[in-house]
């Protein structure tokens, strides 16, 4: 069991999916940062799969680095 359950965060998440991702579907990344209840936000890599960080590393990153720089404001 988690500290802090999702429906009652209030810190900021970044979510992060490939568009062709076969283990997380569009739908399922729409409807796990539904759950969250701080703020989220979504990145979708368009035409990467899974494992962002060793296939899409560059994008990824840059992405990541952007969320903790916004985040920590």
């Amino acid at each position: 069991m988690p500290p802090v359950l999702p429906a009652d965060n209030k810190k900021s998440v970044l979510y992060n999916a490939g568009s062709e991702d076969p283990h997380f579907p569009p739908a399922a990344f729409d409807a796990m940062a539904a759950t969250i209840g701080g703020p989220a936000q979504k990145k979708l890599f368009e035409d990467s799969h899974h494992q962002l960080m060793l296939f899409a590393t560059e994008p990824f990153f840059a992405a990541l680095q952007e969320f903790c720089l916004n985040a920590a404001k």
